[in-house]
């Protein structure tokens, strides 16, 4: 697997706290969220009271960080409509991007690892394959399941041929298909494959995720934390997701949705379970435990 730190590693912290905090507010916490079933309300758009609140507390001074398994043009959006200058780590923390856009931190998954992941599934009409890549979504086939996402979003995928998919700088693989099962059997058959070469989890029941060794969520975290002179039990942190597991258990204070899968619940029994993302929970969660009065 390829790691780029662009720019390098002793600029970073510069660059992370460049305009980063209002005048006379100094640096505090980092409160990083999961987007989707957490942050995000289930018609995929971040409410009014959320914004608000998220607006406050970059206000007050703390570092506001977007965690997620999305694109980060996707999430670039999402930013825009929460209206607060959050700093972006996606694709389950192959990719950080700062405030005003920049790549910070970048890990591919190899070449032929992503060859091989994808010729694994190809003939499977039941699974499709996802490609994240800097420059867009790329996917195999075309399913009515997509119609529920492309509703909601204008992030729009790009088809790719069959005999040569795209593989070289590579965030992450999707095999979707809305039978856990059956994507575990192909969980089952890469983790032999690969054996500890790659990281491989569901993010969803339905969703088998494939990124480079190492790459996660909380490791991607503990980077913007170090740049920021802190770490990671400076950090709450908000998810529902299996592919938020790590991040919720490395953090000060992990916090799962009421929404959350029962397997981040059962896997994580010791943290705090907060109000869902149909009634803005985290957003509740910040008024109360994380704003000033």
């Amino acid at each position: 697997s390829k790691i780029c730190l662009r720019p390098d590693q002793h600029a970073l912290s510069d660059l992370l706290t460049a305009r980063a905090m209002p005048p006379g507010v100094g640096p505090r916490r980092i409160i990083a969220c999961d987007l989707d079933g957490t942050l995000l309300k289930p018609d995929q758009r971040i409410g009014l009271h959320t914004r608000d609140v998220l607006r406050r507390v970059h206000q007050q001074g703390e570092h506001v960080v977007f965690a997620t398994g999305r694109h980060h043009i996707d999430v670039t959006r999402l930013r825009e409509q929460a209206g607060v200058p959050a700093l972006l780590v996606t694709s389950n923390g192959a990719r950080v991007h700062g405030r005003d856009g920049e790549e910070l931190y970048a890990v591919d998954v190899a070449e032929d690892a992503v060859l091989e992941v994808y010729e694994a599934a190809k003939d499977d009409e039941t699974v499709t394959c996802h490609i994240f890549r800097d420059d867009g979504w790329w996917l195999n086939r075309e399913t009515e399941a997509l119609e529920k996402f492309l509703a909601a979003s204008p992030f729009r995928y790009t088809l790719f041929d069959p005999a040569s998919p795209p593989v070289a700088g590579v965030a992450k693989v999707m095999l979707m298909r809305r039978d856990h099962d059956h994507l575990v059997q192909y969980k089952e058959r890469l983790s032999r494959l690969f054996g500890d070469s790659l990281t491989i989890l569901f993010s969803t029941p339905f969703c088998l995720e494939v990124m480079a060794k190492g790459v996660s969520k909380s490791a991607a975290l503990a980077r913007v934390a170090e740049a920021h002179g802190l770490d990671l039990s400076h950090c709450i942190a908000f998810g529902d997701g299996m592919n938020d597991v790590d991040m919720l258990r490395d953090v000060g204070r992990g916090l799962i949705m009421r929404n959350g899968h029962d397997a981040v619940k059962a896997a994580l029994p010791h943290l705090e379970v907060i109000g869902g993302n149909d009634e803005e929970g985290v957003a509740r969660y910040l008024e109360e435990h994380v704003l000033l009065a």
